[in-house]
């Protein structure tokens, strides 16, 4: 090999061993680099996005349970303040509300007022339609069926109804206005980054099995010295509570106590949700709660409440006895809730009224109400107008054509709260 030749090769060697440093130097500079920019980020990604995240985070499952709760004490409804959608003054027509534990509790049920129905009456003596229960004059068929209250609930979903908002469009509004309310980032002390961008929409899912939120933000974390930054985008908060299941059966109950006058809607029990009424909150007036036992906000039962209008009690229609032993010169005695003529003195033995029938099996007035209160009967002789006390007798000086007598129901803490019949019992049909 020629001298020349070998020169060439060993030129040719350096340079491929120089371009090969090269290339290995350029590699693990590469390589160092990226490995500086991983830590970097991850650093970043620790000091700086995740206390931010944790922060939005903290906010919305806050508000989340602030919203809920007041929405709850307060039977639906969550006023302009509170970041809901029902103005604090003059709020819609025929929304009523009690003050109760520094809440604004509505009235979701109201008693019957006016003109009900062809059918249906509102005050007494018709109240709730004359001859209650009997359907038909001639007849012994008899409902309890009728119109004893209407509801006023918000609706649930979708748009308004009884004036008022929905629940859903409230929890919504409420939701984005405490998160926006909390998102101030400068509480956040000694993080390397900025916060931009906001909030722009909340979602909210009434599940049968829990309630959910989903926020969109634009929030982006940047770094102080101009890097890139992290967009946040979408969050997401569940609460246990069963919004869905509490309202249904709020619904329900209200629905039944306003039909049903013998429904009795304290201690309900039904897949963990449980009633309770706690009586005048208000004179006459109940509050009704129902409580999840499941859902839990702050450490306790999830609670959705309202209230219910007193109500008149109803007096079961008493039919005009073919025979008494009522007569002149007899007596006639009060006995709890029942008349007794005594007519030895004048031939006749002693009967009582109403009589025993379908309607008084126990020959007493018989009597509904639909808030369950304590009632009390009365019976006034119309002519001498004598109204009798338990025990007391008087005596029948003369028929005169008849002894009219009215027999009322009352409630025992509100007198005015009554129904009556006037019945006559007329001398010459006697005997």
């Amino acid at each position: 090999m020629r001298r020349g030749q070998l020169t060439l090769i060993v030129i040719v060697g350096l340079v491929m061993l120089i371009v090969l440093g090269l290339i290995y130097f350029v590699i693990a500079s590469d390589a160092a680099q990226r490995s500086r920019s991983s830590i970097d980020e991850s650093r970043f990604s620790r000091e700086a996005v995740a206390p931010v995240r944790e922060f939005v985070q903290g906010c919305l499952d806050n508000a989340l349970a602030s919203s809920l709760l007041i929405l709850g004490k307060q039977g639906g409804v969550l006023y302009e303040s509170q970041g809901g959608l029902v103005a604090d003054v003059g709020a819609p027509a025929g929304l009523r509300v009690v003050s109760y534990d520094d809440y604004r509790v509505p009235y979701g049920l109201h008693a019957p007022r006016g003109v009900v129905s062809a059918f249906f009456y509102a005050d007494p003596p018709d109240y709730p339609w004359p001859r209650f229960p009997l359907l038909t004059t001639d007849t012994n068929v008899f409902d309890y069926q009728g119109f004893f209250g209407f509801e006023r609930l918000p609706p649930l979903q979708g748009e308004f109804e009884n004036a008022l908002p929905s629940v859903e469009g409230q929890l919504r509004a409420a939701v984005l206005h405490t998160l926006k309310s909390c998102l101030d980032f400068s509480q956040l002390q000694g993080i390397p980054a900025t916060v931009a961008g906001e909030v722009t929409d909340v979602g909210v899912f009434l599940n049968l099995e829990d309630t959910a939120v989903v926020v969109n933000t634009t929030l982006e974390v940047r770094s102080q010295d101009g890097g890139s930054g992290t967009v946040l985008g979408q969050f997401t908060s569940r609460s246990d509570v069963r919004l869905r299941k509490v309202y249904d059966t709020i619904h329900a109950l209200l629905g039944r106590d306003g039909t049903d006058i013998r429904a009795n809607i304290q201690g309900f029990v039904a897949d963990g949700i449980v009633s309770a009424v706690t009586s005048d909150i208000r004179p006459g007036d109940n509050l009704l709660v129902a409580s999840d036992t499941v859902g839990l906000v702050g450490g306790q039962q999830y609670e959705f409440r309202v209230m219910l209008e007193n109500r008149q009690p109803a007096l079961v229609y008493i039919r005009t006895p073919t025979s008494t032993g009522i007569c002149a010169g007899g007596e006639v005695a009060r006995k709890g809730a029942q008349l007794l003529f005594n007519g030895t003195r004048c031939g006749r033995g002693v009967t009582i009224f109403p009589e025993v029938d379908q309607l008084h099996p126990q020959g007493q007035v018989t009597y509904y109400d639909p808030d369950e209160d304590e009632i009390n009967v009365s019976f006034t002789l119309l002519q001498p107008g004598v109204t009798l006390a338990d025990g007391q007798y008087y005596a029948v000086s003369a028929l005169d054509g008849g002894l009219d007598v009215r027999v009322m129901v009352s409630e025992r803490d509100n007198p005015n709260a009554r129904d009556w019949q006037d019945v006559t019992l007329v001398g010459a049909a006697l005997g």
